[in-house]
């Protein structure tokens, strides 16, 4: 869903929401076809747009004449108190097309601001507390000439590849592609779309190679979390593409829920939300000894107590009970067993409804950094008898037959090696597959 913007150049302020031109608060009336195409002018100032590209976006790619085009256009000028001969607002650019070129700043419509609220609070914890990012169009360095288009291309590859992450808010390319400004204050940019995060870079071609920057930025305090800079030679844009933008995607797939992790463990304990709790959770899990182990159950149930349907946190309970069997913290062994097998239970049933459309869609990549237990990095479409195949084999913590002498009194994952049963039927795995503990 696309952001409604107001724009606001001059005395003039145009409300895409609402597709009402206003002078000085007063509504100036415009036919529908002026106004899509000022509206795409506006939206589009950094750059000429040509004639064809107007009428395959006002007017669906219909034929029309050249003259329908400069109608529309005069009429535009006509609402702006412009004509062809100041063009202080649209330039025309002669047998190439038209630019708007009037300084503009956007801000959020009226419409957004009314009903912002009310639709956050039917949001869960998870919707309204996880990690979102909006990713800017890389700016054009130097003279791009011919690859002009990488940047809005290598921008778009990363809004659909983030997009398929269910942990992350991703805000739509519609809305970030308007926010264009050389020198944005990405502050304003994060307060205006609701993001914490914002990816910025710019694509710069000289010769036959291409250089990309790209930073990752915390809009609440403009801090740069990463930032790092790429140099290919132009010989297959598509594959060059491809390259970069996965370096930067797997980037940020560990950045981000670090980030997360570390700004959770400087806010105080009950202040936490679910998705701070859950990484703050990670933390003392994979720590395996007594007093980390606790506090990592206890900040999971934090979680699942202020978001029930937070499949991760269950996922994350599921994996502490059974580190608490195998390591012998208790004398009940074969309760914690039953606990793990339950919040396993509860983690891939709460995984399967949550995430089947996203399932479908495609096979989303999962952090390595916010695992809560040992599964494959890529969940395919099979996700929900992949992940009851993992968790099976940790709560058959009775089952495990150590095959080396360990030295220390109770089993650890420094020295022993385990050997898990055959999982129940479901995707294909090794009878008597080995996982090392550590």
């Amino acid at each position: 869903m696309l952001l409604p913007m107001i724009y606001r150049f001059g005395d003039f302020e145009l409300d895409i929401a609402r597709a009402e031109l206003r002078a000085a608060g007063e509504l100036r009336p415009l036919e529908p076809q002026v106004f899509s195409l000022l509206a795409l002018l506006v939206e589009n100032r950094e750059r000429l747009l040509s004639r064809d590209e107007i009428i395959e976006k006002v007017w669906d790619g219909r034929i029309v004449s050249d003259a329908a085009v400069a109608s529309r256009i005069k009429s535009a000028r006509q609402a702006l108190g412009d004509d062809g001969q100041a063009q202080r607002f649209i330039r025309t650019v002669q047998k190439k097309g038209f630019r708007f070129v009037a300084e503009a700043s956007v801000v959020r419509s009226s419409a957004t601001l009314a009903t912002g609220p009310a639709n956050a609070g039917d949001l869960p914890a998870t919707e309204s507390t996880r990690p979102s990012i909006a990713v800017l169009p890389f700016r054009l360095a130097g003279s791009p000439d011919a690859h002009a288009a990488i940047g809005d291309a290598l921008a778009d590859e990363l809004i659909i590849d983030l997009a398929r992450l269910r942990w992350l808010f991703v805000t739509a390319r519609g809305s970030t592609f308007r926010l264009r400004e050389p020198d944005a204050d990405i502050g304003a940019i994060g307060r205006l779309l609701g993001v914490r995060y914002c990816l910025q870079g710019s694509v710069e071609v000289t010769g036959a190679r291409l250089g990309v920057s790209a930073s990752l930025v915390d809009t609440r305090n403009d801090g740069i979390i990463w930032a790092e800079r790429f140099s290919r030679a132009i010989d297959d844009v598509n594959q060059l593409l491809a390259d970069v933008g996965a370096q930067i995607l797997a980037a940020l797939e560990v950045q981000i829920p670090l980030h997360e992790a570390a700004l959770a463990r400087t806010a105080a304990i009950e202040n936490l939300d679910a998705w701070s709790a859950y990484h703050l959770g990670l933390q003392h899990m994979y720590r395996f000894n007594r007093e980390d182990n606790a506090a990592a159950s206890a900040l999971f149930r934090q979680a699942v107590t202020l978001d029930p349907r937070f499949a991760r946190a269950h996922a994350g309970l599921s994996f502490v009970h059974f580190q608490t069997a195998f390591m012998r913290h208790t004398n009940d062994v074969a309760g914690e067993i039953r606990l793990a097998r339950r919040s396993g239970s509860m983690a891939t049933s709460r995984a399967h409804s949550s995430g089947s459309s996203a399932r479908r869609r495609s096979a989303p990549t999962m952090p390595r950094a916010s695992m809560p237990a040992p599964g494959p990095k890529r969940w395919p479409d099979r996700a929900s008898r992949v992940a009851a195949t993992w968790i099976w084999r940790c709560a058959s913590a009775r089952s495990i037959r150590s095959t080396t002498q360990c030295s220390e009194p109770a089993p650890s994952p420094t020295c022993c090696w385990a050997r898990m049963p055959r999982p129940p039927p479901g995707p294909s795995v090794p009878r008597d597959h080995q996982v090392r503990m550590c």
